[in-house]
């Protein structure tokens, strides 16, 4: 299931056509974080998803981390190994509908901050005209909207999930401190590691069987005792 997180949302008539939108596309789920916009307002523009509107729930932005994978949306490309930027077409081919997704959508001023940014799996980047790339979140999520709805919901390979990134970092950290890494090193390897196999839309037993081999290389270096949990 999808469902589409408002993060401090000021403005009505941008939270009701978003909620028109959403309606347009047949997304149901509404997720309200920290809102300050009037309901009444927001009422008026949401025209026929008013009941979307209604019923949409209010949640923290630490309650969100609940989900298989966060989804950012960012007009802000910067290019890095731990970032993993995606464009809405390329989002609708890598998730798998049967996983909790939840998309976030920033301020209608600023955005969504660097530490929200950071609980992101993935960042959506919808390549716009360079002099004026920030969309309106109501239009920016029209174009996401759109291509996900394009995808058949034929059956998917079931797809690593950030729980699995989770695993890999985890080992991988312990991997890289056995061999001698620096705690910085050791940090940016397992996030690094993590991100790679997001991007790669591996499956999770092809996910687990990397965390396996790090694990079982833990093992054999002594970082690591044969009692450990198993993940």
């Amino acid at each position: 299931m999808i469902s589409i997180a408002l993060i401090e949302p000021k403005y009505g008539l941008n939270v009701g056509y978003v909620a028109r939108v959403m309606k347009n596309f047949g997304f149901e789920d509404l997720i309200l974080v920290e809102p300050k916009f009037d309901l009444e307002e927001a009422l008026r523009f949401s025209s026929h998803a008013s009941d979307l509107l209604k019923r949409a729930k209010l949640m923290s932005l630490s309650q969100l981390k609940e989900f298989d994978l966060l989804v950012g949306t960012t007009a802000i490309v910067t290019p890095s190994l731990l970032r993993s930027y995606l464009t809405p077409e390329e989002l609708a081919r890598r998730i798998d509908p049967r996983q909790k997704i939840c998309i976030l959508l920033g301020r209608d001023t600023v955005g969504l901050k660097r530490e929200e940014l950071m609980l992101c799996d993935f960042l959506v980047h919808i390549p716009a005209n360079p002099d004026y790339p920030t969309l309106n979140i109501s239009h920016a999520l029209a174009v996401i909207l759109y291509e996900l709805s394009k995808v058949k919901r034929k059956e998917r390979r079931r797809l690593s999930t950030s729980r699995e990134g989770e695993l890999v970092s985890r080992y991988a950290r312990l991997l890289a401190a056995r061999v001698g890494m620096g705690s910085d090193e050791v940090e940016r390897m397992g996030k690094a590691l993590a991100q790679m196999v997001m991007k790669a839309g591996i499956t999770r037993n092809e996910a687990m069987m990397l965390v396996s081999l790090l694990r079982k290389a833990c093992i054999a270096l002594g970082g690591l005792s044969e009692r450990v949990d198993e993940p």
